[in-house]
């Protein structure tokens, strides 16, 4: 993420007081994520403002315009970190976690490309915990 706070910027993760007062830019399913929520008032942090934004690339130039942080998923940032515009780093030491469920219908058994997908999942879940 592009950090216009030079403070901010050298750190290896961000702790969640380092959000106080700050401008947030995130998904709107970020703004209702119980995890995130959570973890701000459990630290009595109040942003000075979290923005909605649905699309990466606004996010980004928000950014770059120096008017917040964004907070985004690894993958979402990925393909924007090559270039050195950017800075991604984890909130908390060991970075936010969401988990993710699969859902099928109960009455159908699971086709062949849904049983492929579901291993793909869980492998590349487990290949980031190791990382981690």
């Amino acid at each position: 993420m592009h950090i216009t706070n030079q403070t901010l910027a050298d750190r290896a993760y961000l702790r969640p007081k380092d959000l106080s007062g700050e401008t947030l830019f995130a998904y709107p399913s970020l703004s209702t994520s119980p995890a995130f929520l959570r973890m701000l008032r459990t630290n009595g942090i109040r942003p000075k403002e979290m923005s909605e934004i649905p699309l990466t690339e606004a996010i980004l130039n928000l950014v770059k315009a120096g008017f917040g942080i964004a907070i985004l998923s690894q993958w979402a940032i990925q393909p924007y970190l090559g270039n050195g515009e950017y800075r991604a780093f984890p909130i908390t030491a060991r970075g936010l976690r969401r988990k993710w469920f699969a859902a099928v219908q109960s009455s159908k058994s699971a086709s062949g490309y849904l049983t492929a997908f579901l291993q793909v999942l869980r492998n590349e879940s487990m290949a980031a915990i190791h990382r981690s």
